[in-house]
């Protein structure tokens, strides 16, 4: 099957994954993580939801830990794409990002929840969560 763009990919990765060819279904999310890997900057927001096939993939297939590992990255890459959020609208005109965001950047739920996390693993810095909290108190 010849893939003329991301939705077939998707729809192709989730049909998979119906049938039970959960083989099938990581070796192509595997090359679509390396895809990623190779083709997006470290200012570029990449979709988190390979990770989060991947994860779902190994842990079917028995390997929790490395299930668990990609769970995390997608995670990671979760905050990564609110960091560039929050730096792109800094980075507007005042008036612009005013009238655009007047209360400051959106943090989603799905953001929050993975800080959540990554933060009850140990794998996030105090300063991400200061950061996600907006808080300064840093005697926790």
């Amino acid at each position: 099957m010849e893939i003329q763009n991301i939705e077939e990919l998707v729809e192709l990765i989730k049909s998979l994954k119906r049938k039970g060819d959960l083989e099938g279904a990581k070796n192509i999310l595997l090359q679509c993580v390396d895809f990623m890997d190779s083709h997006f900057g470290i200012n570029d927001k990449k979709p988190p939801w390979y990770h989060e096939q991947l994860g779902i993939v190994f842990r079917k297939l028995g390997e929790v830990d490395l299930g668990n590992n990609y769970t995390r990255m997608a995670d990671q890459i979760i905050l990564h794409n609110l960091r560039i959020h929050i730096m792109q609208v800094y980075e507007m005109d005042p008036k612009t990002r005013t009238s655009c965001y007047p209360n400051g950047p959106v943090i989603t739920k799905t953001e929050v929840e993975a800080a959540q996390r990554l933060y009850k693993e140990g794998a996030m810095t105090i300063l991400n969560k200061f950061l996600l909290e907006g808080t300064k108190d840093t005697s926790v």
